[in-house]
């Protein structure tokens, strides 16, 4: 992968910071993208995704569309006939898309390229599809730490 030579040392920079190599705090970067875009998921139901998707029509790649995924969703919402089609309430979905925050426009479009990789297996409908792209596979999910007990002083006084 080429970086931009200042990207490039400023991660430099964090591996020696972090006693690392460049390769472990990319990964780290990643791993937190990725949870991220999972936690930043806005809740829609299977029905509303699909018209969410077939309003994108394909993947952005660049931060500049990115940012405008939930405006651009709403307008399409709002002047297309996907709300009838998907049997949605466009002015309830196109409110939320307008909300939406940068984190959220970039976990929607890391669903809409799950979605297009569910869609083209061959007897994957759209519901299917969306329903694959935005539920968090089960080996993907953190578990929760145990909370750790303090430990109780010695000769302390009881509560009654």
């Amino acid at each position: 992968m080429r970086l931009p030579e200042d990207r490039r040392r400023a991660l430099q920079a964090e591996a020696e910071m972090r006693d690392s190599t460049t390769s472990d705090v990319i990964r780290m970067h990643l791993e937190r993208y990725a949870e991220v875009t999972w936690r930043d998921l806005p809740k829609l139901t299977d029905r509303a995704w699909c018209a969410v998707f077939e309003a994108l029509g394909g993947v952005p790649m660049d931060v500049g569309t990115v940012a405008w995924i939930g405006t651009s969703v709403a307008r399409l919402l709002e002047e297309t006939e996907l709300p009838d089609k998907w049997s949605i309430d466009a002015n309830e979905i196109s409110s939320a898309a307008r909300a939406w925050t940068f984190g959220q426009a970039c976990a929607v479009a890391d669903a809409m390229a799950r979605f297009r990789r569910a869609l083209a297996v061959k007897g994957t409908d759209a519901v299917e599809a969306a329903r694959q792209a935005t539920t968090r596979p089960a080996a993907l999910v953190l578990e929760t730490p145990a909370r750790r007990e303090k430990p109780s002083k010695r000769g302390a006084r009881s509560r009654r």
